[in-house]
């Protein structure tokens, strides 16, 4: 008889499954807002996003409220444990356009600082699909927010 080798990784004593970062997977769609996904990536653990950031060192100023109220811009650090955590890639992290520049502050530091701003109306991001927002993201039921596709011009030959 032969031993069965297993390619899982060997745990601890005392759990019943390795617990890795970002162990629930919570993609972000296409165009989503930070706040959005950030949102959605703290209710598959069961927390506010100001806990997850707290929780991953990230300083977070301003008012936090829910989308689409609210933008969250981050600094390159924080970006970089947001990506570490959820083991995707910081350019698929960032491929939703920021409809507003983000502060000063925020773009030339070098910790780990998330800055809440309040968002206008007429910027604020729209719901996305809901079956899109379930298939991304299967341990919530929290909806997403999207920044519109950008219009494009249409031009006639004549």
């Amino acid at each position: 008889m032969t031993a069965h080798t297993s390619s899982r990784p060997a745990l601890r004593a005392g759990t019943m499954w390795p617990s890795l970062p970002g162990a629930l997977r919570v993609r972000p769609l296409p165009r989503e807002a930070t706040t959005s996904y950030l949102t959605r990536l703290a209710a598959a653990y069961h927390l506010s996003a100001a806990q997850l950031l707290d929780g991953l060192h990230i300083t977070a100023t301003g008012t936090p409220a829910a989308p689409p109220a609210t933008e969250i811009h981050l600094s390159n650090e924080a970006a970089r444990r947001l990506s570490d955590f959820t083991r995707i890639p910081s350019a698929h992290l960032s491929r939703a356009p920021a409809r507003q520049p983000p502060p000063a502050a925020i773009g030339t530091a070098h910790a780990a600082i998330a800055r809440w701003q309040p968002v206008q109306p007429a910027m604020q991001p729209v719901p996305a699909c809901t079956a899109c927002t379930a298939h991304r993201s299967p341990h919530t039921a929290v909806p997403a927010w999207i920044h519109p596709a950008p219009k494009k011009l249409l031009s006639f030959r004549t």
